[in-house]
């Protein structure tokens, strides 16, 4: 996955989450915390973290 394609997932999440978060709201059950929003600075440092882990697994990143 490169990042390009990492950052479309993750707008896309932003836009409609993941089976677990809309039973959670359905459930009425809250999450442990909020998370803070995206900045197109905290996004860098997403995918930079993101980056890190990947090559840390062993994984080429181009």
């Amino acid at each position: 996955m490169d990042l390009h394609r990492h950052a479309a997932f993750s707008r896309h999440w932003r836009r409609s989450p993941p089976l677990q978060a809309m039973v959670q709201a359905y459930l009425g059950i809250e999450p442990d915390e909020e998370p803070e929003p995206l900045t197109p600075e905290t996004e860098e440092d997403a995918l930079r973290h993101f980056v890190s882990m990947f090559a840390a697994a062993g994984g080429n990143v181009n």
